[in-house]
Formats: structure tokens, sequence, C-alpha cells
């Protein structure tokens, strides 16, 4: 084991700007992380984890003196107060017209003077010299300015680590990589998702909502008592397959949100967004366009934060408004008097039916407040229109069938098709939320009379989940103790409810307590932990007869990823490939994926459902094997289907399109090869497949995963066996 002294020292020295503004610009242009924006070029929400950033690039090792350069704007000094909390010393000028170059210059000043300093003490000093072949000098920068003196370190003797975006780093860097084996080049993509995360939230201070451009989710129907953090998750994880640049301010009364899309071009887009809206957040919240809330108060729109500039990126190689994000100030919740609008009788008011349309007589009516047509953001309209317009889309909705069926929210009056027995049910049951149908059991049971028209569920398969949008179960079926609904809700599956409980811990909840499948997974669990853990194959932390504790991943699941990557339909539909994974990223995936059936191949078993929903990504990347309830043994006859199963899963080019059975054609790549052999059953075993991946490039070049230690499993357990003592899975009273 390599002891304190012979680890090494790494100095930091870091282009602030460089970090922000090219982040910033990665995030929008579409990756692993959350799909391409359309309608920015930079991300204002991205943030960096300054504490996650230094222990990445550390990597276990020593943090020697550190240096951070920067410039403001911000006004505040919260960003350089946190890399002063992680031992930086910051470097901090006053950015004005003539001095853009300070910044450059001060870090090249430090870099040329630290090495030929410690170089220098190096001819006096033993201790010294045998220092500086442990010192490593981290540069995060792109700039060709910092060549030079990069340059100087390496004539020096010292290993430089330079860190930056491909698309920001000099071509110099690579020229001076093939001269100097001391210099290596990384770069910050290939730690995204360890060093970044979104921050959704506005932060403006104050003013007025632009209405052009913002939607309300108001009325939340889901579980409760809910947690507001775990509603504003359910809303930014939707948001983020949009592909457009979103803020959310939540209001003050509970679960109600404005989500504001400061791209929006005008009427036609926001209208598609609300329509979208009301797709994807149907079953839990409605949805209203701004002007149809602010009437809805005869004092105005609630307060809002600020127009001027939040959303368009500041001018200035700095693009400092990047970094407001961490302003010390918490935004507040929105405040709003819940007085109903009152009939004035005057003529000068929204027309209800077109909200984005302006009274006769200009915006001086009872509602004038509600647009803040003197806001200096409303002063260009940008294409914006304030007159009626024809609807282009009826015609083709005509002709489409209603993607909600019976539970159209409009009754039937959405122009889309209905069925006979649909629109019957809507005229007999003019006053029935058909939102909500069938999504509570019927209390009278086998003695209720009203047959069809009943609004309420008789049996499983006449169930509606307001939360997988299926039918065959509901909601209701069985809800997690109150102590568990409050964490942040992950996933529900055939078999149970998923919550992250802790920072590091997910817990599975048996969706039915007398069901056979948790106690089946459970026992899954005790023949894994006889033989040594893959690394593959999610572990278990703890088991209970109604609990399953397991180590939150983070990365979610490859089906969320892949969705990520593709255009959908308001059904999820799948319309067409938006972005490829990086080649040796799959092959690597290829490899564990494998790996790890081949590992419950070596123990004679089979994972019976093999899905991307049922792999997980790890904050590493690493694809690992979850959901073992349809686990078998090797010989046992499947209830499935035989194999291909493509031949009844349908084509991935959507359920509408009619299947050739032809194998589709494929490349020449290694990849491709494996995929031809397996279709083919070539490979006598998994384990032989597994072999043959385990030698693909991504599966070599790229880290390995590895199964947690056991006294770190050891430890966790303690700490869920304290959060069960706690009470988290008692009852309910």
């Amino acid at each position: 084991m390599m002891t304190e002294e012979d680890k090494e020292i790494c100095m930091f020295f870091v282009d602030d700007s460089n970090i922000w503004i090219e982040a910033q610009k990665f995030a929008a242009s579409g990756n692993s992380h959350m799909p391409k924006l359309t309608d920015r070029d930079r991300d204002p929400r991205l943030r960096i984890n300054i504490g996650k950033l230094v222990k990445t690039l550390l990597g276990g090792r020593f943090q020697g003196t550190s240096y951070l350069y920067g410039s403001r704007p911000p006004p505040n000094d919260a960003v350089w107060n946190t890399f002063e909390k992680y031992n930086f010393r910051t470097k901090i000028y006053n950015r004005s017209r003539g001095k853009e170059k300070q910044v450059d210059s001060a870090m090249a000043t430090d870099l040329s003077h630290t090495s030929t300093k410690l170089s220098t003490m190096a001819d006096f000093l033993p201790e010294i010299k045998e220092e500086n072949k442990r010192t490593v000098f981290i540069a995060i920068t792109g700039d060709q300015d910092m060549v030079p003196p990069i340059t100087q370190a390496l004539d020096d003797g010292f290993r430089v680590e330079l860190w930056a975006w491909k698309s920001g780093i000099s071509s110099e860097y690579r020229k001076l990589a093939n001269e100097m084996a001391l210099l290596s080049i990384n770069y910050l993509e290939h730690v995204f998702r360890e060093i970044s995360f979104t921050s959704y939230r506005s932060t403006r201070r104050s003013g007025k909502v632009d209405p052009s451009c913002t939607l309300v989710l108001y009325d939340f129907s889901g579980i409760e008592p809910t947690d507001p953090l775990d509603a504003e998750a359910i809303v930014c994880n939707e948001l983020d397959g949009w592909g457009r640049l979103s803020f959310i301010t939540p209001s003050n009364v509970t679960n109600e949100f404005y989500v504001e899309f400061p791209g929006a071009k005008n009427i036609n887009d926001m209208d598609g967004l609300i329509a979208k809206a009301e797709t994807q957040f149907g079953g839990l919240w409605k949805v209203m366009s701004w002007p149809q809330y602010a009437d809805r108060f005869n004092e105005g729109p609630p307060a809002m934060v600020e127009t001027s500039n939040m959303f368009a990126p500041l001018e200035g190689d700095g693009d400092p408004e990047s970094r407001e994000i961490m302003a010390k100030e918490e935004p507040q919740c929105i405040q709003h008097s819940a007085n109903a609008a009152s009939a004035t009788g005057s003529t000068n008011v929204r027309d209800p039916s077109n909200p984005w349309r302006m009274p006769a007589g200009g915006e001086q009516g009872e509602n004038a407040e509600a647009s803040n047509i003197n806001d200096p953001s409303n002063s260009d309209t940008d294409g914006w229109e304030t007159v009626t317009r024809s609807n282009l889309k009826s015609g083709h909705h005509a002709k489409q069938r209603c993607p909600y069926g019976i539970r159209c929210g409009k009754s039937g009056d959405c122009g889309h098709l209905h069925t006979k027995e649909e629109r019957d049910l809507f005229q007999a049951l003019p006053d029935q939320n058909f939102k909500k149908w069938r999504t509570s059991k019927c209390r009278h049971g086998d003695r209720c009379y009203l047959g069809k028209k009943c609004a309420y569920y008789h049996t499983p398969a006449e169930a509606w989940c307001t939360l997988c949008h299926v039918e065959g179960h509901s909601r209701e079926d069985l809800q997690p103790p109150r102590s568990i609904s409050r964490h942040r809700f992950l996933s529900l599956g055939a078999t149970g409810w998923v919550y992250q409980i802790d920072t590091d811990i997910a817990l599975k909840y048996p969706r039915n307590l007398a069901s056979a499948d948790l106690v089946q997974e459970n026992s899954i669990y005790d023949d894994f932990e006889k033989h040594e853990p893959c690394p593959h194959v999610i572990q278990s932390l703890l088991r209970l007869p109604n609990a399953n504790f397991m180590p939150f991943l983070s990365g979610g699941s490859l089906q969320k990823r892949l969705e990520s990557n593709q255009r959908l339909d308001d059904r999820h539909n799948f319309l067409g490939v938006l972005r490829l994974e990086p080649t040796h990223t799959v092959e690597r995936w290829a490899a564990e994926l494998s790996g790890g059936v081949s590992w419950l191949e070596s123990l004679g078993l089979v994972h019976g459902d093999l899905r991307p929903e049922n792999l997980l990504l790890d904050t590493g990347d690493h694809l690992k094997l979850v959901d073992f309830d349809c686990v078998d043994k090797i010989g046992n006859d499947s209830s499935g289907n035989p194999p291909p199963w493509a031949r009844v899963l349908g084509s991935e080019a959507g359920a509408q399109q009619p299947l050739d059975m032809k194998f589709p054609d494929l490349g020449n790549g290694c990849l491709d090869a494996i995929i031809d052999r397996c279709w083919k059953g070539l490979y006598e075993s998994v384990e032989n497949l597994a072999k043959e991946t385990a030698s693909l490039d991504g599966a070599v070049t790229l880290p390995h995963a590895e199964a947690l230690d056991q006294g770190y499993v050891s430890e966790m357990r303690d700490r869920c066996q304290r959060l069960v003592d706690e009470g988290l899975l008692d009852a309910d009273e």
C-alpha cells in the first residue's frame, strides 16, 4: 500500500472562466447528462460542484498549494469563497475594458514562478528535490497564453496534467504533448457527470413575470403529503427531456410551480409547450397559461423575479452571469393573493378562449398588470403577435386518435378522434372528471349498479395508474408509509416502489405485502452473498421481509439515458435518434452487461427480465444489473415468449410501423460482429460472450468497475438498520 510519503502532491492552477464558459456550451450541445438545447447555445443553469471537481481530479492524491483566477462580476464573492473553502488562493480582478488579460497574466506568472522557485530550491535542499519528484501541476485551462508557462514547468522537470474542454483547448497543447512526455491532456467532458449538476431555480430577485413565455403547473394530484422537493424533482426530470431552456419558480402554494421558457419564439411555440405540458404532466398537475392564471387574481399576477437579462448570456470573456448561481440568497417562494377575480363588467378584459390576445383598447383593462408591458424585457416583441389565429393543427388532430382516450381532460372536446363508447360516456356524464377515470377503487364492489358508467374500477384490469400511466393496477393499490413516501420517489415497478431515502441509499418497498416477489428477490440475494460479489450486479445492503436497501445509483436507468438521446412523440413513441453515445462507452457497457449475466450463469441462474429499465448507471457511468424477482434456474421452463423477443415486442421505429422480420444491416465494427453472433446464437455460453466483450477497446481503456468493499457494506448495513429502528418502515396509524 502506498504510504502518505509516497503520494503525489497536486498543485491546482484554475482558469475560472474556462470552466464556466465551455461547460455551459457543452451542457447545451447535448450529452449523456441531458439533451441538446434547441433554443440556446449555452446553458446558464449549469453548475460545477467545486468539491467534486477537486476530489475527482485528485484521485486520492494530496492537494498542495492551489490557485484560482477569476474576475468580477459576479458582484458577490460566494463563488470565490467556495473555492477558498477547498484551500484555493483566489486571485480575483475587476473586469474593465483593456484589462481582460489580467487573469491570464496572473496565472502565467504564478505557474512560471512556482516551477522556477521549486526547481531552484531543489538544488540546495534534498528534501525539496524528493518532494518535487512527487509534485504534479494540474492546470485547468485551454488558453493558448498558458503554453509558455506550462512549457517552463515541463522544462523544470514537473509533470503537468492539463484539463480542458475539447471545444476550448488550443491545438498548441496537442503539439506540446507530442514533444513532452511529462504533459498529459485530459478532457473535462469525461468527468462531466461527476462534477456538474443543473440548477433549475430562477435566481432573479423581484419584478414581474414575462407572460409570453410562462406556464403554471397547479392543482397537484399526486400522493399527499408530498415533500415540495419531490414534486420539484418530478418537474425537473420531465423538463430535462424537452431540449428547451427552462426555469422553475415555486409558488407559495404547495406543489405549484411557474415554468418559464425564455427561448419561446412566438404564440405557436408557446401553445405547443403548453400542450406538451398537458400531455406529460397529465394525472399529476393541471396546466394553465400565465395570462389565464393571472386573470384569476384581481390584484394582478403574483410577484415574480425581475426580467432584467436573467437568461441571455452576458457579453465578455468571463460570461459571469453563469456564476450568479452561487449567490448566497435562496430564491424566495412566490406570494400572491388568493382573491378571486371580480366581475367588473369592463369590456377591456382578456378573451378566455385566447388568453394571449390583448384586450381591445390596449392593456388598460383590469388585468393590464399581468403582461407588465412597461418591463424592458417586453420591449422587443421578437415576433410575438397579439391577434387571434386559426388553429392550423385542427385538421390534423381530427384524423388522430386522442392520446388520452377515455381520460381526455376535455371530455372529448379536444379535436381528436374518440371511440363511440368514449363519446357516449362523455355525453352521459358531463360533470365527470375523466382524467381520474378508474383511478380509485369502487367502494360498492360487486354491489355497484352503475356498470360501465361507474367512474371507479372493480377489478385490477380496469384500474389506471396515474404514476405509470398504464392499466392493470392503481396507484392506490398499496401506498408506502408516509415515513417512506416523504422521500424522493424514484420509480414504481411490478414488484414495488423505489425511493431515495438518503444521499447514497435507495429503498425498494413492495406494492403488495402479501406478494412473494420481494421474498423471491431477497432469497436470490441470499444466494448471491455466498459468492464473491460481482461489480456489475447491484449489491444489497440490508434485506427485510418488506424492504430491500440498496446503494443509490445517481446515473439513473439505461432506458432514461437512451430516451435522452432520442426524439419521442407525445405518446412516447420513438421517432428518431438525436445523438449517439461514444463507442468506448457502449463497449464498456456491453462488457459490463455480459459480465453480469455471465456471473449469474456461473451460479446456474438467468436474469429473466433483461431490459434497459433494469440496468442502472452509477456515478462513474458503470452499468449494473438490478431487479432479480424474475431470476430462475437454468433449465426451467420460461414463462415468457420464445426468442427472438423482437418478434413480439415490435419495431424500434414505433408501434405504428409494420414488422418485416428482416435482421437490420450492420456495419463492420467489433460490436456489429458481436451483435450478429448473438442474434444467430453462435455463442455456446454467456461466458464466451463476456470474454469477447471484455477485449473491446472501451472495456480495456476506460476505468473498470469495482464491487463494494465489505467494510463499506457492513457500515451501510448498520446505517440502514438505524433507519429502520427510527421508524422508517412503521405503518401509518
